[in-house]
């Protein structure tokens, strides 16, 4: 039974179904190649939903060329513009049923904060007056 020594386990991650509506997921890991899979080849990212612990497999189809509407193409315009997406939170938004299921993806941007001087309150560092108190900010 020397054989049973040198197989490991693979620890899979259920996959991640989503139906109508807006998520929030961040990634964990980035495919490096399509796997093939009954289904044909497929990228797989590793993904959490926003305040869930559980890792989860996200399968977007594969081809060597997509449509700039398609989950492949945008995640493309992700990539490309964003260098990676490993650690971003990916905004995703699905529309339709079945096998007419329509996907968003776009990337949920960091927003950081500062203290207003005059109150202390936390505010966006794009903001030009405070919320809290009016203070002018900016120009």
């Amino acid at each position: 039974m020397s054989w049973a020594k040198k197989v490991r386990i693979k620890q899979q991650t259920p996959p991640l179904r989503l139906e109508e509506g807006t998520y929030i997921l961040e990634v964990v890991e980035e495919p490096e190649a399509p796997v093939t899979t009954r289904f044909g080849e497929r990228l797989v990212y590793k993904v959490r939903k926003d305040g869930e612990g559980d890792l989860m497999s996200l399968f977007i189809p594969y081809r060597e060329e997509a449509s700039q509407n398609s989950a492949l193409g945008q995640l493309k315009a992700l990539i490309e513009k964003y260098g990676m997406l490993k650690g971003k939170k990916l905004k995703v938004v699905v529309a339709g049923k079945g096998r007419s299921k329509r996907y968003s993806f776009s990337v949920v941007e960091q927003v950081k904060l500062e203290t207003c001087p005059n109150c202390g309150t936390a505010i966006t560092s794009d903001a030009k007056f405070c919320n809290q108190c009016g203070a002018k900010l900016r120009g």
